[in-house]
């Protein structure tokens, strides 16, 4: 399947949660990505620029171009996170109003981070991940 190989261990559901709309990136392996989809709070594995950009956009959801600027951008001095992106927090966002861009929800911040290029994508998911250890990562579900 192409996913790294981890041991076998019981599902942790609170991890799970806890961990919801993150990036998590494999320590004890090769740095390997994984994105916990916040609808079923299982891991999906990122692969390549292109496999993770393909991801992105397939668990994506639309919002309106008025909607999405109620959410700041990642750089903006903004500190306090709005309804909305509290409710969208750790989801990807297409633009559907516009030309599909995709955006990144950081559930930490409530900021949203602009995917682009796949290459972009990949490089914005690696600066936001969360180290994790191969026996915590196998507590959450995969989707494949």
């Amino acid at each position: 399947s192409g996913t790294p190989d981890l041991p076998i261990v019981a599902l942790n559901p609170a991890l799970a949660a806890k961990l919801s709309g993150r990036i998590l990136l494999q320590v004890q392996g090769k740095g390997e990505a994984w994105y916990i989809y916040p609808k079923t709070k299982q891991r999906h594995y990122l692969g390549r620029p292109a496999d993770a950009f393909a991801i992105m956009r397939s668990l994506g959801l639309g919002i309106t171009n008025a909607d999405l600027a109620k959410i700041p951008v990642a750089d903006s001095k903004a500190s306090l996170m709005s309804q909305l992106s509290t409710r969208l927090s750790g989801q990807i966002l297409l633009q559907v109003e516009s030309k599909g861009e995709a955006w990144y929800i950081n559930p930490l911040t409530g900021k949203r981070h602009y995917l682009g290029r796949p290459s972009d994508a990949f490089a914005i998911m690696r600066s936001l991940g969360l180290g994790i250890t191969n026996s915590d990562l196998a507590k959450i579900g995969s989707a494949k």
